[in-house]
């Protein structure tokens, strides 16, 4: 029965990636919007972060399910696209993922300092640092897919003009190449992963730490500003913890499949869709593409 349900769910991914991209972008539209008029109760730093996690997902919507999935699937071909174009396509779809995912790091590196290392508190929370780091991790990304569009060759030929894009046949077998491919598969999305699930561990460490100090020592004088620091701790926290388990639940298929693929060494024939990885692989990037779109809910939930 699941296996069925599996195998309808790929047959319709096109319906799929649809209301993906109608709830996705007014979603992360809105929330922009919102973070930007900065009612939320939250700091300068930290709604930075989240602006710019909030539109990293909705380009990746833009350009990954919009531009890639939704037209393949409406189009169903991409021979009617020029080679140059395919290509180019490319280029954002890995740059704007990228960003979203470093994003998600950043921010959580932003509240881990902020619940856990009070005494760097005050120099590394602060809106500076936000448009420093992610003015870098956003520069870095996309330097670091330019070389994506020059990856990819056409399928055809017609007139001189090539037609649709593919990975070069010999793209894995020139060292050049193999180096880079597995420098992206590390960067993204390994390191970040292993990072978010480190940091929320250290985090969650400290809490039930910083929770048993404070039930031997019970201030009485300071109860009403105990009670409002505690009540906008716990609001970081709840946010941290929806957008990083959102992350890490969602983002766990992907990176399972790198290790089955990379590390195992487990693969398929592209034209083996009922292949139980071709199946795992195709659900792993409609979910890690849902992490682009409900990260919004839970920043509504949490200001709300």
């Amino acid at each position: 029965m699941g296996i069925r349900l599996v195998l309808l769910l790929m047959s319709n991914q096109g319906y799929y990636y649809f209301v993906l991209a109608c709830i996705g972008i007014p979603a992360n539209f809105v929330t922009i919007i919102i973070l930007c008029r900065g009612n939320c109760g939250l700091s300068k730093s930290v709604t930075l972060y989240l602006v710019a996690m909030t539109l990293s997902d909705l380009l990746v919507i833009m350009f990954c399910v919009i531009f890639d999935y939704l037209v393949h699937y409406h189009v169903k071909s991409l021979l009617y696209v020029t080679t140059q174009l395919c290509a180019f396509n490319e280029f954002p779809k890995s740059a704007f993922m990228e960003c979203s995912i470093w994003s998600t790091v950043v921010f959580t590196v932003n509240r881990f300092v902020a619940i856990s290392q009070h005494g760097f508190k005050v120099k590394y929370c602060t809106w500076r640092t936000a448009v420093n780091v992610l003015l870098t991790i956003w520069v870095v990304s996309i330097l670091r897919s330019i070389p994506d569009y020059f990856k990819y060759e056409p399928i055809i030929t017609t007139d001189q003009q090539g037609r649709g894009c593919r990975v070069q046949l010999d793209f894995m077998l020139m060292l050049k190449w193999a180096v880079f491919d597995w420098v992206n598969h590390i960067l993204t999305p390994l390191i970040p992963y292993l990072l978010i699930l480190l940091l929320n561990c250290l985090t969650v460490k400290h809490i039930l730490v910083a929770s048993l100090a404070c039930r031997r020592l019970v201030r009485q004088d300071s109860a009403a500003n105990s009670d409002e620091e505690m009540k906008s701790r716990r609001k970081s926290i709840i946010l941290l913890f929806f957008v990083t388990a959102g992350f890490i639940l969602l983002w766990m298929p992907d990176v399972i499949y790198f290790i089955l693929e990379r590390i195992a060494d487990l693969h398929y024939s592209a034209a083996n869709f009922t292949h139980p990885l071709a199946i795992f692989d195709q659900c792993s990037t409609m979910l890690k593409l849902l992490s682009s779109c409900i990260n919004t809910f839970y920043l509504h939930l949490d200001t709300n």
